[in-house]
Protein backbone atom coordinates (compact mmCIF):
# COMPACT_ATOMS: atom_id res chain seq x y z
CA UNK A 1 0.00 0.00 0.00
CA UNK A 2 2.65 2.52 0.69
CA UNK A 3 4.49 2.43 -2.39
CA UNK A 4 1.32 2.84 -4.45
CA UNK A 5 0.48 5.72 -1.84
CA UNK A 6 3.75 7.33 -2.73
CA UNK A 7 3.40 7.10 -6.66
CA UNK A 8 -0.03 8.20 -6.27
CA UNK A 9 1.34 11.61 -3.81
CA UNK A 10 4.40 11.97 -6.19
CA UNK A 11 1.66 11.87 -9.76
CA UNK A 12 -1.59 13.70 -8.32
CA UNK A 13 -0.18 15.85 -5.16
CA UNK A 14 -1.76 15.24 -1.59
CA UNK A 15 -4.92 16.24 -1.97
CA UNK A 16 -5.93 13.87 -4.51
CA UNK A 17 -3.77 11.13 -3.72
CA UNK A 18 -6.10 8.73 -2.08
CA UNK A 19 -8.96 9.63 -4.80
CA UNK A 20 -7.19 9.80 -8.11
CA UNK A 21 -9.10 7.65 -10.44
CA UNK A 22 -11.70 7.26 -8.04
CA UNK A 23 -13.35 10.94 -8.26
CA UNK A 24 -14.72 12.98 -11.10
CA UNK A 25 -13.09 16.00 -10.94
CA UNK A 26 -15.30 17.43 -14.12
CA UNK A 27 -16.13 20.65 -14.38
CA UNK A 28 -17.86 22.68 -17.65
CA UNK A 29 -14.45 23.11 -19.81
CA UNK A 30 -14.10 18.87 -19.31
CA UNK A 31 -17.89 17.79 -19.02
CA UNK A 32 -20.15 18.98 -21.41
CA UNK A 33 -23.41 18.79 -19.66
CA UNK A 34 -26.34 20.09 -21.65
CA UNK A 35 -25.31 18.17 -24.36
CA UNK A 36 -24.63 15.07 -22.44
CA UNK A 37 -28.46 15.76 -21.07
CA UNK A 38 -29.60 16.75 -24.51
CA UNK A 39 -28.22 13.38 -26.24
CA UNK A 40 -29.93 11.47 -23.41
CA UNK A 41 -33.55 13.36 -24.07
CA UNK A 42 -33.42 11.82 -27.14
CA UNK A 43 -32.76 8.15 -25.23
CA UNK A 44 -36.52 6.88 -25.75
CA UNK A 45 -37.72 3.33 -25.61
CA UNK A 46 -38.83 3.45 -29.62
CA UNK A 47 -34.89 3.91 -30.55
CA UNK A 48 -33.11 2.30 -28.09
CA UNK A 49 -31.96 -1.66 -27.37
CA UNK A 50 -32.83 -2.99 -23.82
CA UNK A 51 -30.59 -5.76 -23.33
CA UNK A 52 -31.27 -8.40 -20.14
CA UNK A 53 -28.32 -10.41 -19.13
CA UNK A 54 -29.19 -12.96 -16.97
CA UNK A 55 -29.32 -16.79 -16.43
CA UNK A 56 -32.42 -16.13 -15.39
CA UNK A 57 -33.52 -13.91 -18.09
CA UNK A 58 -31.73 -16.83 -20.84
CA UNK A 59 -34.37 -19.21 -19.12
CA UNK A 60 -37.31 -17.40 -19.23
CA UNK A 61 -36.21 -16.89 -22.99
CA UNK A 62 -35.65 -20.83 -23.64
CA UNK A 63 -39.10 -21.96 -21.13
CA UNK A 64 -41.45 -18.78 -22.67
CA UNK A 65 -40.20 -18.05 -26.27
CA UNK A 66 -43.35 -17.70 -28.40
CA UNK A 67 -41.92 -16.11 -31.33
CA UNK A 68 -41.38 -17.09 -34.78
CA UNK A 69 -38.51 -19.69 -35.04
CA UNK A 70 -38.37 -19.59 -38.73
CA UNK A 71 -34.66 -18.79 -40.27
CA UNK A 72 -36.41 -15.27 -41.85
CA UNK A 73 -38.08 -14.17 -39.20
CA UNK A 74 -35.69 -10.65 -37.24
CA UNK A 75 -37.22 -12.41 -34.06
CA UNK A 76 -36.02 -15.76 -31.85
CA UNK A 77 -32.81 -17.57 -31.01
CA UNK A 78 -30.28 -16.60 -33.22
CA UNK A 79 -26.20 -16.96 -33.56
CA UNK A 80 -23.85 -14.56 -33.59
CA UNK A 81 -22.06 -15.40 -36.37
CA UNK A 82 -18.43 -14.57 -35.67
CA UNK A 83 -18.23 -16.43 -32.15
CA UNK A 84 -21.33 -18.71 -32.11
CA UNK A 85 -22.77 -17.43 -29.14
CA UNK A 86 -26.47 -17.84 -29.16
CA UNK A 87 -28.75 -14.42 -27.84
CA UNK A 88 -32.54 -14.31 -28.29
CA UNK A 89 -34.31 -11.12 -29.82
CA UNK A 90 -37.62 -10.28 -28.87
CA UNK A 91 -40.04 -7.41 -29.78
CA UNK A 92 -40.88 -5.31 -27.10
CA UNK A 93 -45.34 -5.46 -26.61
CA UNK A 94 -46.52 -1.91 -27.24
CA UNK A 95 -48.02 -1.97 -24.05
CA UNK A 96 -44.75 -1.91 -22.32
CA UNK A 97 -43.48 0.71 -24.46
CA UNK A 98 -46.55 2.73 -23.19
CA UNK A 99 -45.49 2.37 -19.66
CA UNK A 100 -41.85 2.85 -19.76
CA UNK A 101 -42.89 5.96 -21.89
CA UNK A 102 -45.46 6.98 -19.01
CA UNK A 103 -48.00 8.74 -22.16
CA UNK A 104 -48.57 7.76 -25.39
CA UNK A 105 -45.96 6.13 -27.59
CA UNK A 106 -44.62 8.39 -30.40
CA UNK A 107 -44.08 7.29 -34.04
CA UNK A 108 -40.96 7.13 -34.70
Amino acid sequence: FAPNLASSIRMNGTKMALSAGSLLNEGKDSLPLDELLDFASRLIPENCIVERCSEAAWDNVINVSSEDKSKNSPFGLKKEKWYGIEYHLSHINRSVLTEWNGDQIKDV
